[in-house]
């Protein structure tokens, strides 16, 4: 019976003490000719019992060893070095970053170091991780003016290489040239530009807040502030977030740096992996050595870019469009964070050829033989979640006078687990409200959910307990979105 020990075919087995003790006490037995077990007081059987219990502890020692060498139960260190086998590592502390509007003069130049905060309470830093310069050649907004009006004078705004051109009349002003301007421009790139003339000013907007654009001007036009977007990285650690518009206070002094304001969508960052979540992670990633390239190309997003929180992918094998639209012979692939460079480059690298790719979000990507293809993929769909928590006051217990901001601050940590795919389930806040907020004897929380981001709900829209979403949307909570009524009796 105790021959099947150690490493067998079903795996170790571990011999116990109780196992090694009557071991050891056979063996006496049959030596000494007399049952050494008899007398647990005895002698003899203090010692062998002591040196069972040493023999026990080497067991367990070598089934430590035994399992440190496997991913599913290595733990700590040990996990980092089995994974390794497979070629992964587990995702060390990552910091948020932002995309920041920041406006000011032109040639202005924002150091590495340049620290900036939201306008939260309490306030989260962010500083740039490079320099940055304030140029209207990588302009997303920017503010123009006259440096003279002179009559019959040409005046050239040249967007991306577009040239629009006005050539002023009798009597030219300041005001009239930009108008004239703005027309030009409303001609010419309408399409992705909106000009404005008010105040003596010509302000010239992308309508895409994620494009960077080149402007050129013609000697007698200046830009009196541009607007350019660079990424500032979270002093912290960790997913932060924050809602658009949030980051407006600069620092560090730099003058000629006058404003600045975040975009809602930003790469999150995490915290060093636990051991469950790098077990898990490990399943997904060393599914890169797969033949199914459905698995392969989602495994190889997961594996090999950074700040990416989730990852799904679907295919079509049919010769038809499916119900989701996605043409025969396709697949298509929904990324939660990361570059959509990276991303675009993984699905390049690991699709198969002939199969093509599916989604919103078009990146041309170089491929080996000098051309280009463009790879498609999909963002998840936000899906705006408003809250209305009505807590019943404990009458034996005192609550907080900040009540409604612990709450609230509990709801959104709590939906920081969230990812794309996964429903809101309004029983897993409660246990964080009761931790932050003492004084509660009842909570009853109710959901209104929609994808429109302007849409405001009516005291009867809150009908929902649970919000569920599919696998291409992603639900978002913030303070702004939740209600707390306080019920006292």
């Amino acid at each position: 019976m105790y021959n099947q020990r150690g490493v067998t075919p079903n795996g170790f087995v571990k011999k116990r003490l109780d196992e090694i003790l009557a071991e050891l006490q056979q063996d006496l037995t049959e030596e000494f000719g007399f049952d050494v077990a008899l007398n647990p007081q005895s002698f003899l059987n203090v010692l062998t019992t002591n040196f069972a219990d040493r023999l026990a502890q080497l067991w367990e020692v070598a089934e430590q060893t035994y399992f440190a060498h496997y991913p599913s139960t290595a733990e700590g260190v040990n996990l980092d070095f089995a994974a390794q086998f497979g070629g992964l590592t587990r995702e060390r502390d990552q910091q948020t970053a932002y995309t920041v509007l920041c406006t000011g003069k032109d040639g202005t130049l924002i150091g590495d170091g340049t620290r900036i905060a939201s306008n939260t309470t309490p306030q989260i830093f962010f500083k740039a991780m490079q320099d940055f310069e304030l140029t209207r050649e990588a302009f997303n907004k920017a503010s123009v003016s006259v440096v003279s009006a002179s009559d019959d004078t040409v005046y050239t705004v040249t967007i991306n290489g577009d040239a629009c051109v006005y050539r002023s009349g009798v009597s030219a002003t300041a005001s009239e040239i930009l108008l004239g301007l703005q027309e030009q421009i409303t001609a010419t790139v309408g399409d992705d530009f909106e000009a404005v003339a008010e105040d003596s000013v010509l302000k010239i907007t992308c309508k895409s807040d994620r494009k960077t654009n080149h402007l050129s001007l013609s000697e007698n036009l200046t830009t009196e502030t541009v607007s350019c977007l660079f990424t500032f990285h979270s002093e912290e650690f960790g997913k932060i977030v924050l809602p658009a518009g949030s980051i407006t206070e600069i620092v560090t002094t730099i003058v000629g740096f006058e404003s600045c304001s975040n975009l809602s969508s930003p790469t999150y960052g995490r915290l060093r992996e636990t051991d469950i979540e790098f077990r898990q992670s490990y399943l997904q990633k060393i599914a890169s050595r797969s033949t199914m390239m459905l698995e392969s190309v989602v495994a190889g997003i997961l594996e090999n870019v950074e700040n990416v929180s989730s990852a799904s992918g679907y295919e079509n094998d049919s010769s038809e469009t499916d119900a989701e639209g996605r043409p025969p012979h396709s697949i298509e692939i929904v990324v939660d964070g990361g570059s959509d460079v990276d991303i675009a480059a993984q699905i390049l690298k690991n699709k198969a050829a002939g199969i093509a790719t599916y989604g919103s979000v078009e990146v041309d990507v170089p491929d080996l033989f000098g051309g280009v293809v463009v790879v498609r993929f999909n963002r998840p769909q936000p899906v705006y979640v408003w809250l209305k928590v009505n807590v019943t006051k404990n009458p034996s217990q005192p609550m907080p006078p900040n009540y409604t901001d612990l709450i609230k601050q509990a709801i959104v940590e709590k939906s920081t687990d969230l990812k794309a795919g996964s429903a809101v389930l309004t029983q897993d806040f409660y246990e964080g409200i009761k931790a932050k907020c003492s004084g509660i004897a009842y909570i009853d929380i109710s959901a209104f959910s929609t994808t429109e981001s302007d849409s405001v709900p009516t005291e009867g829209d809150y009908t929902e307990r649970n919000v569920f979403v599919t696998s291409r949307q992603k639900a978002v909570i913030d303070t702004d979105r939740i209600e707390v009524t306080l019920i006292e009796h």
